[in-house]
């Protein structure tokens, strides 16, 4: 008797470590499922550096992590156990960001941009990881960001579209230089334009605000009738990208 019940413990034990642990957060009407073998990003504090990983291990009581480091393209090593809310975790969508999307990231308080490619997404704190790697700038590494202080490699926004000509005015001289959008976000008005793709002497990339640049479509009527430029407030664009 004593040898079947070791042998039926035993059977349970297996079938749960062969099992894929998940668990799903609910915050404000925003779902987030978290599930071992997810790729994960946090950041570093000290350095605002996010370093890559996989998830090898979740709880859902205390709302905890466990991430595996070993394996990723960043400088951190090892396994680290960490908050839900710490993480940005590689799956679905959010506010029109995508896993997948190209990301533009301002420089703080400097006018230069980076872009690369969304690597992470957490709706419940409104993060996005960006890994400048994959990108055209000479921004370099990971970093995660609010949601607001990024642009987004796709749509439209008031009158203009991701891929538009753009004309931007270089601050207090008369000089303009042109480019391509490359970004764009509603939420805060902002366009990211990528110089090295005009014909000016301007390069790099820049982020502004959609009202201090032109855009190279003169003869587009921007209003209802212009479904793809119609994009007017973030509710909408939220409904039509985040798919």
């Amino acid at each position: 008797m004593k040898t079947m019940r070791n042998l039926f413990l035993g059977l349970i034990v297996g079938q749960f470590s062969q099992a894929i642990a998940c668990v799903d957060l609910n915050n404000n009407d925003e779902t987030l499922t978290v599930c071992s073998g997810d790729n994960a990003f946090v950041t570093n504090n000290r350095t605002v550096e996010s370093g890559d990983g996989v998830v090898v291990g979740v709880n859902p009581r205390t709302k905890k992590v466990s991430i595996d480091f070993t394996n990723g393209s960043s400088r951190f090593s090892g396994i680290g156990t960490y908050d839900f809310y710490e993480a940005t975790f590689g799956n679905g969508c959010y506010g029109g960001a995508c896993i997948g999307d190209r990301g533009v990231r301002q420089n703080g308080n400097a006018t230069e941009s980076g872009d690369g490619t969304i690597v992470g997404i957490n709706p419940i704190t409104e993060k996005v990881s960006i890994n400048f790697n994959l990108g055209t700038s000479r921004f370099r590494g990971i970093g995660t960001y609010d949601l607001d202080q990024i642009t987004i490699g796709k749509g439209c926004f008031a009158g203009v579209c991701v891929g538009d000509r753009a004309i931007r005015q270089n601050g207090n001289t008369v000089e303009s230089g042109d480019g391509v959008v490359i970004g764009i976000n509603p939420s805060t008005g902002r366009v990211a334009i990528d110089f090295n793709q005009g014909t000016s002497r301007f390069r790099g990339i820049g982020t502004y605000y959609v009202d201090t640049i032109t855009v190279g479509n003169y003869c587009v009527e921007y209003g209802p009738d212009s479904a793809a430029r119609y994009t007017m407030n973030k509710f909408e664009f939220y409904q039509n990208f985040s798919n």
